[in-house]
């Protein structure tokens, strides 16, 4: 945002950065001298911050005492603004301890009457604008000249800096419970389809237990598996796969799902392409297809998900291919979170054969994979609907994060410029620093 647009609010002022303070750089040891390693001291540099980092509370490295006198690397004091001038320029966090840092950041050294958290949250507020005058070809950066220039709007005030932060921080506390909540449900689901894809469900829908109830298991190429469940070659279970359509794509046409459009389980319409060409009627997307991406590197070959028919007419492109399952044998949502259960994904590369580049999991040799379904599609049923209402609940979680950083987006913007002022009576960020 430019802030030469912003009228300036009563109580405030517009002012370069280097009003604020002044800024210190640093350095890095010797990497062939080993007892500048790993110490108690802990050494940032850009890998250490991320977007959306308030507080650096600890660092991917340590030096030590030797390393930071040898260098010129500089240790700055708890509660200090560290901001990004070379590579991800902008981003910026509060050291929460003592902290040296390397040559790709900066340090600002705040006159009393600055709040520091106001002050971070100013420079995330405009890191946007130092990434846009950043220049470098290869590694972008911005010169301490630019980053001191830089103006920016601020209360003259300390307590309604103050006040401004509290608000900010009080949506971060918000999202961060949010964010543990989310976490929290994502490893209660990793658990609960390990076990049902292990030991599915009982005649009474209860999970069952190998220990308290070994009657009601088998031995199989996998070790116990429940007596009433299938097991073979993956090929049993899905006889068939199609490979999709292999033409151009452009931005007219009919919708042609990719690799890019398979996110965790799921098949989703962002960056779409088309293609103007003929699609066979048998290669038009099912409610219920499951499509298995094969061939791209190690980290995205194997990527599944499962159309649910957003779009009337839609197509796949030639390196997904279409698994299609027995029906009577087995369900297809089964099967889609079946092939994404991280013990199947590393297995299935096991099949990979490299080409250029990339690897290929050919789907007939996917479909020898050794697998175990119910032999009741009502358990498969019951299984999927297990998993379906813990979704559900993961989904009102990750909507709730979605809306509460919107919320912080906006509320920087009025904010951080005075459109919006906080009131008086919130004194919550009064004198907390």
């Amino acid at each position: 945002m430019n802030n030469q647009q912003i009228n300036v609010p009563d109580g405030w002022e517009r002012c370069p950065l280097r009003n604020f303070g002044h800024v210190i750089g640093g350095g890095t040891p010797s990497r062939s001298q080993p007892s500048f390693w790993n110490g108690s001291i802990p050494w940032a540099s850009v890998k250490d911050f991320t977007d959306d980092l308030v507080c650096l509370h600890d660092t991917v490295e340590h030096i030590s005492p030797d390393g930071l006198s040898s260098s010129a690397a500089h240790l700055v004091p708890e509660n200090t603004p560290v901001i990004c001038t070379r590579m991800a320029v902008g981003r910026c966090a509060l050291t929460m301890q003592p902290t040296a840092i390397n040559q790709d950041l900066k340090a600002f050294l705040l006159k009393e009457d600055i709040d520091r958290r106001y002050f971070i949250r100013l420079l995330h507020f405009n890191g946007p604008v130092l990434d846009g005058i950043s220049v470098g070809s290869t590694v972008r950066g911005v010169t301490v000249g630019d980053l001191l220039s830089l103006e920016v709007l601020r209360p003259v005030r300390c307590t309604e800096q103050s006040r401004i932060a509290y608000v900010l921080d009080t949506i971060d506390e918000a999202i961060a419970k949010t964010k543990a909540v989310i976490a929290k449900l994502k490893q209660v689901r990793a658990g609960l389809l390990h076990y049902l894809l292990s030991y599915g469900l009982d005649e009474n829908g209860q999970l069952r237990d190998p220990v308290a109830h070994p009657e009601q298991f088998q031995n199989s190429p996998f070790g116990l598996i429940p007596i009433a469940w299938n097991y073979g070659p993956l090929s049993y279970f899905v006889p068939s796969a199609e490979y999709g359509i292999s033409t151009s794509l452009g931005d007219n046409g009919c919708p042609v799902l990719r690799m890019n459009n398979l996110a965790e389980g799921e098949a989703e319409l962002s960056n779409l392409k088309y293609s103007t060409a003929a699609i066979p009627k048998a290669l038009w997307l099912r409610p219920g297809d499951v499509l298995f991406n094969r061939t791209n590197s190690w980290v995205h070959v194997g990527r599944t998900g499962i159309w649910r028919g957003q779009i009337e007419r839609a197509t796949f492109a030639s390196y997904l291919v279409r698994l299609n399952p027995q029906p009577g044998l087995l369900n297809s949502e089964l099967l889609n979170l079946w092939l994404n259960w991280p013990p199947i994904q590393i297995s299935m590369r096991g099949f990979a054969t490299p080409a250029v580049q990339q690897v290929n999991i050919n789907p007939t040799n996917l479909r020898q994979m050794l697998a175990a379904f119910p032999g009741n599609l009502d358990e498969q049923t019951n299984m999927v609907a297990y998993i379906s209402a813990h979704d559900v609940l993961l989904r009102s979680e990750r909507d709730e994060l979605k809306k509460l950083k919107q919320l912080k987006s906006g509320l920087m913007s009025d904010l951080l410029t005075g459109r919006v002022r906080v009131p008086e009576t919130v004194t919550g960020g009064v004198d907390r620093l």
